[in-house]
């Protein structure tokens, strides 16, 4: 047992190191980079997301995270973005709705995706990054979705997104969000 809890620390260990490595190696070819003005160079979003938490023991439950973030681009389609937010599992036995809930955190690249038209409100996008979970402890992992902004005005759109987080814990989480985005 002492073994395999090592082995996990070393593990989460090795995979925020990478993950940290990757993240400064994207970002220090953007440093003092030229840019043109004729698209968004950042924005935020809040969102709500129905989902599920599938564990190998306890099977799955369904889950409502919420939360927000913010994302900036060091060029027309390669960005970086971070975002917290809550997540709480409902039990369908039970009168409380988040018998079980983690704060959450991730760190992420994000490319928009190039549409055929680039005058369209709709901005496709993928995502993937760092998880970190808190409860009683931290539990690391990874994540990774895709989804589109649709602008509906010039400084506001509705995100769409479907998220997964694959923890090195004995969960993963799936969730289909639906937010605002702001710039």
């Amino acid at each position: 047992m002492q073994r395999a809890l090592a082995d996990r620390d070393c593990m989460e260990e090795v995979l925020k190191s990478a993950i940290l490595g990757l993240l400064i190696l994207a970002l220090v070819p953007c440093v003092g980079r030229a840019q043109s003005s004729d698209y968004s160079k950042g924005h935020g979003y809040a969102y709500f997301a129905p989902g599920g938490r599938v564990t190998s023991g306890s099977g799955s439950r369904a889950t409502i995270h919420m939360g927000g973030g913010y994302e900036r681009f060091f060029t027309r389609h390669v960005g970086a973005g971070a975002e917290p937010g809550f997540l709480g599992t409902v039990e369908p036995d039970d009168r409380q709705v988040f018998t079980t809930s983690w704060g959450t955190f991730s760190l992420n690249f994000v490319a928009r995706l190039r549409a055929k038209d680039e005058n369209t409100r709709t901005k496709p996008f993928v995502t993937g990054g760092y998880t970190l979970m808190v409860r009683n402890e931290a539990d690391s992992g990874v994540n990774f979705g895709g989804g589109f902004n649709w602008w509906f005005e010039k400084r506001v759109g509705l995100r769409v997104e479907v998220r997964d987080h694959l923890l090195l814990g004995p969960y993963h989480l799936v969730g289909a969000h639906i937010g605002l985005t702001f710039r």
